[in-house]
């Protein structure tokens, strides 16, 4: 940067400032991670189930965390819990979303498998 003295008078000794421009911060999506259950897993119908996720954003934005539980319901934060009422097998999405409302494009998923609780009678 050149700075221009342009009202013939100056200052014969000026001082001087460094500058120092940064380069912007790392850009892209965050990125979320069940940590709850670690793997895929097979839970009892009826029975609560917990699951827990963290999320990391390149520019440190806070971060909201949404769960889609596969039965077409959903929850929301980094810690809950869910109740599977029917058989069968469903993939549970975790996705982080930043303040400027980008997603995790690679949400994280499990399998749950949800079985019949036999009573053996």
């Amino acid at each position: 940067m050149t700075v221009t003295n342009t009202d013939s008078v100056s200052d014969p000794h000026p001082p001087t400032r460094k500058i120092t421009v940064n380069a912007p911060q790392p850009s892209g999506p965050p990125a979320g991670t069940i940590t709850t259950p670690a793997s895929d897993v097979t839970v009892y119908q009826g029975y609560a189930t917990s699951f827990e996720g963290s999320g990391t954003d390149p520019k440190g934005e806070t971060l909201t965390g949404k769960w889609d539980f596969g039965d077409d319901t959903t929850g929301t934060g980094f810690s809950v819990s869910h109740t599977f009422i029917n058989t069968g097998a469903y993939t549970v999405t975790f996705t982080v979303t930043n303040t400027d409302a980008v997603s995790d494009p690679h949400p994280p998923k499990r399998t749950v498998t949800v079985i019949s609780y036999g009573y053996g009678y």
